[in-house]
């Protein structure tokens, strides 16, 4: 893991853990609740659906996924209101959440819209205060922005509190 404490760090009562349902985020919600189950720290668990413009033409292409769009980490769907696509992501992250669930963690769930992953996450950091947010070190974000890479490096470097990277233990792991 890679830790990144603030200067102006004091205790740890509110910890963000924004996911994207990928290997690397199952591993940081564990390292989160853990954190959060050690501390007395409640964890807010973060899903940030990334708005992209909606491109009629590409709605005709058949893709044998649930909606095609998502597979990209879109919002924009020809035939999903706003409502449904949130509500489907928000039965997913409780799904996430309850399969890596530490009892003795306060944890809150939230899904928002942004245009990017980054200022969603940032956006939430500040809105709630955030103390620590611990992210996967890399992600399964979106085809065109992969996450860390490139997700976790702009958020790190613009977050007002510490940080933590993790990544996932089922890499495998390179000797010098």
């Amino acid at each position: 893991p890679v830790f990144v404490v603030h200067p102006e760090m004091g205790s740890i009562k509110r910890i963000l853990c924004p996911i994207d349902f990928s290997e690397w985020s199952r591993e940081a919600l564990r390292s989160s609740l853990e954190f959060g189950r050690r501390l007395g720290a409640r964890v807010s668990v973060l899903n940030v659906m990334v708005e992209r413009p909606h491109y009629p033409h590409l709605s005709e292409v058949k893709i044998p996924v649930e909606d095609p769009w998502l597979m990209f980490g879109a919002v924009q769907s020809p035939d999903r209101s706003d409502a449904a696509r949130i509500k489907s992501r928000q039965d997913r992250l409780a799904a996430f959440v309850s399969d890596t669930f530490n009892p003795g963690v306060t944890v809150a769930r939230r899904v928002i819209k942004a245009n990017s992953a980054p200022e969603g996450i940032l956006s939430v950091s500040q809105e709630e205060d955030a103390d620590l947010v611990i992210m996967g070190s890399s992600g399964g974000g979106d085809a065109v922005q992969p996450l860390l890479g490139n997700t976790t490096e702009k958020v790190s470097r613009r977050l007002p509190c510490s940080f933590m990277s993790v990544r996932s233990p089922r890499l495998p792991q390179l000797s010098p």
